[in-house]
């Protein structure tokens, strides 16, 4: 196990770059991820620093660009803006925004930007929307309408299906392009994340101090994972997808046969409350982040 410093406050999201030298993170407090770090395993230090303006972010999937919500002058509009992190001078995409972003997510290929916005209407209605947005082309394909805050969002690597959760505790299923609903699940909270497995056969949703797992191909729930004894803030799989681990509140990270639902191990390695958690490429290394810029790495098979 090593411990290392990054940063100074809580880690909020972490991963580990394809050669497996690096580690990025993301740190902040609880409403705002202010930074993102690039930290070498080879020599231990950080080699990069960027920061996030406001608190909505995304990293393509090879972590070669980045979406975020910038503040401009005059006025103090907010725009989004999609930048190639090795060209940061070198400017960026800019996309207008209507309304305020609740979440961000790139196709798993990186070629498309997904967008939920969400407002409070004249009528006090609540009312929000989907973009899909061609990077290639800095074209908008398809709005999709809700009556929800929409805080989690994924892909499928197909590009067929639209992983999204809201504040209204569902998890849902689109058809993609089409935009038409296949399937809804119930949760008891606020869903803030949705992760799929390696093989795309299970989602994984994470809702204020529960997790539970969804069979992709018969739109059904396999298990709810016995609830935590604090929030659960972040979902991994292991590379072979026969593992999630939890990040949660309480200080803990904790692993779960998906099989079964049943917990394998826990693991409080004294960092405080456990944010970040995170499998390497390869599968053989993870990495937990917690407070005070702490991050753990150790030995899947330690």
């Amino acid at each position: 196990m090593r411990l290392l410093r990054v940063g100074q406050d809580w880690i909020r999201k972490t991963w580990f770059t394809a050669d497996g030298d690096t580690i990025i993170v993301a740190e902040g407090n609880e409403r705002h991820t202010a930074r993102l770090h690039w930290h070498s395993l080879r020599d231990a230090k950080t080699t990069r620093t960027w920061r996030i303006p406001q608190s909505e972010f995304a990293l393509s999937p090879d972590c070669s660009m980045i979406a975020q919500v910038e503040m401009e002058m005059p006025g103090w509009v907010e725009a989004l803006h999609v930048r190639k992190l090795d060209r940061p001078d070198a400017g960026s995409m800019r996309i207008p925004l209507r309304w305020g972003v609740s979440s961000l997510a790139f196709s798993s290929d990186g070629q498309t930007l997904f967008t939920a916005s969400f407002r409070i209407d004249e009528s006090y209605e609540p009312e929000g929307e989907i973009r899909c947005l061609e990077l290639s082309t800095e074209t908008e394909i398809r709005v999709v309408r809700t009556n929800a805050q929409m805080k989690a969002m994924t892909m499928t690597r197909r590009g067929d299906r639209l992983v999204t959760g809201g504040a209204d505790n569902r998890v849902r299923i689109w058809k993609y392009p089409e935009h038409h609903q296949l399937a809804e699940w119930p949760h008891k909270n606020s869903i803030h994340q949705v992760v799929l497995s390696p093989d795309e056969q299970i989602l994984a949703s994470v809702a204020g101090r529960s997790a539970a797992l969804w069979d992709m191909a018969e739109n059904r729930q396999i298990v709810r994972l016995p609830t935590h004894a604090a929030p659960v803030n972040d979902a991994a799989f292991s590379v072979d997808g026969h593992t999630l681990a939890t990040a949660c509140d309480d200080g803990t990270v904790r692993l779960w046969d998906v099989g079964t639902g049943k917990q394998r191990q826990a693991f409080d390695w004294q960092i405080g409350r456990t944010g970040a958690v995170a499998f390497s490429r390869d599968g053989l290394t993870m990495a937990a982040g917690g407070e005070q810029g702490r991050v753990v790495i150790w030995d899947v098979d330690a």
